[in-house]
């Protein structure tokens, strides 16, 4: 699996990890935040994949990788986030 580097965007508000909430077993997250070009190899969340019109959350121990057509794809393999 890929290690997640933070988003390479130039705009003055570019984050390298925001706080996320992923409900009471995980409460607040320091989680990262990559750029959907980043996505090189499938990667394990928490983190965040911002985009110049939308953010997809990645929950603890979701898989995400990019499809050979660039969609994200999503394995949750049963785990619970509540």
């Amino acid at each position: 699996e890929s290690r997640l580097r933070p988003a390479e965007r130039t705009d003055a508000n570019a984050e390298a990890s925001r706080r996320a909430y992923f409900g009471e077993k995980w409460g607040m997250v320091d989680t990262p935040v990559i750029g959907r070009r980043q996505l090189e190899k499938p990667a394990t969340g928490p983190f965040l994949i911002d985009e110049y019109d939308s953010t997809t959350v990645v929950p603890p121990g979701v898989k995400v990788w990019t499809d050979k057509y660039d969609n994200l794809a999503i394995e949750t393999n049963g785990a619970s986030h509540g």
